[in-house]
């Protein structure tokens, strides 16, 4: 990808980042949802790796700032980027812990064609697979719409 191209991506994976960080601040999924998909704005040339790497690259540089870089954060935007695909998915995965902290564990990964990205271990929590409890289709995130708004 030429470095223009490549920084262009990046810059852009970062305002979907700092999007995502509304729900760190008690935002609604829904709401943070619409925000993202009215800052997409690319073509649907975005590759599946090329789009992971940005994100990536985005999230772990705003973490130096302090913004939250979790999972959830870094699969909303990755999701956003893709989601001109009808085979793209967010899912939201849990499983219980024996801490006596937390009853449950969590993580969020996005596919493309059923194909965890980056790779297979993007779908485990220490370690072990968890349990899908949640699949929302990245089609949803495009046609999102804000219904106090009138269309």
């Amino acid at each position: 990808m030429p470095p223009l191209r490549n920084l262009l991506l990046i810059l852009h994976a970062g305002r979907l980042v700092m999007a995502a960080q509304q729900l760190r601040r008690g935002q609604a999924l829904p709401q943070v949802l619409a925000r993202m998909c009215r800052l997409r704005g690319l073509p649907s040339t975005v590759g599946a790796d090329e789009g992971h790497r940005a994100v990536e690259r985005a999230a772990s540089r705003l973490g130096r700032f302090g913004l939250t870089d979790t999972c959830l954060i870094r699969s909303l935007a990755l999701a956003t980027l893709l989601a001109d695909r009808d085979e793209v998915q967010l899912h939201l995965g849990f499983r219980s812990t024996d801490s006596t902290e937390a009853v449950l564990s969590g993580h969020a990964w996005v596919t493309l064609g059923g194909r965890a990205l980056p790779d297979d271990y993007a779908t485990l929590i220490d370690g072990q697979r968890c349990e899908d409890v949640a699949v929302l289709t990245a089609i949803r995130l495009v046609n999102h719409r804000d219904p106090r708004k009138k269309p």
